[in-house]
């Protein structure tokens, strides 16, 4: 696990993953989900993952073992959201953060405690700074990686972030993305 502490109040971290699940196992669910949503309002984003697999399970639960290393502490319960991001050639997002557990409605009492990212796809024939994760700490200072496949990268849900566009992208950019809350005895 890598660290980066990127200011007073803001630390991330990124992994691997090197599970059992091949990233085209990944697409066919990806595909399958869709397949039953059929009220995606923006073209890049499915709402929510809906259905529960072996690949979508192995991916949560690696992402909570690594949490409970970050939290120093066993996590019995979790609440969570997960959804596709699906970056096309033509998609450009705002800085934003995840406060809470539903982020897209805020229809939720839960606060979002962690965020994690994990890359399924990346283009090949992208430019240097294409697709690439920023972060803006409290101090409006930006802090910017450069994801490849199968990386993991796990950051506070009131950290704002964006994903820099992928104008010469060959194919989409896919990442399956969870939202997490462990402190479930607050409320």
């Amino acid at each position: 696990m890598q660290k980066y502490k990127l200011s007073k109040e803001y630390t991330i971290y990124k992994v691997k993953y090197d599970g059992e699940y091949p990233k085209e196992s990944f697409i066919k669910r990806i595909n399958q989900n869709k397949s039953i949503i059929n009220t995606i309002k923006d073209k890049n984003v499915e709402n929510m993952v809906l259905i529960e697999c072996a690949e979508f399970k192995s991916i949560n639960d690696y992402i909570v073992s690594i949490l409970e290393i970050i939290e120093n502490k066993k996590i019995n319960s979790t609440a969570k959201s997960s959804w596709v991001y699906t970056q096309k050639s033509d998609f450009n997002m705002i800085m934003h953060k995840h406060d809470y557990l539903l982020y897209t409605t805020g229809k939720t009492k839960l606060k979002t405690e962690w965020t994690c990212v994990f890359y399924i796809q990346i283009p090949k024939k992208i430019m240097e700074g294409e697709g690439d994760i920023t972060f803006m700490t409290e101090d409006k200072k930006l802090h910017t990686f450069t994801p490849k496949e199968n990386d993991i990268i796990i950051f506070p849900g009131t950290l704002y972030h964006m994903v820099t566009p992928i104008p010469n992208a060959e194919i989409d950019r896919i990442v399956y993305a969870s939202n997490f809350n462990f402190n479930l005895n607050n409320y």
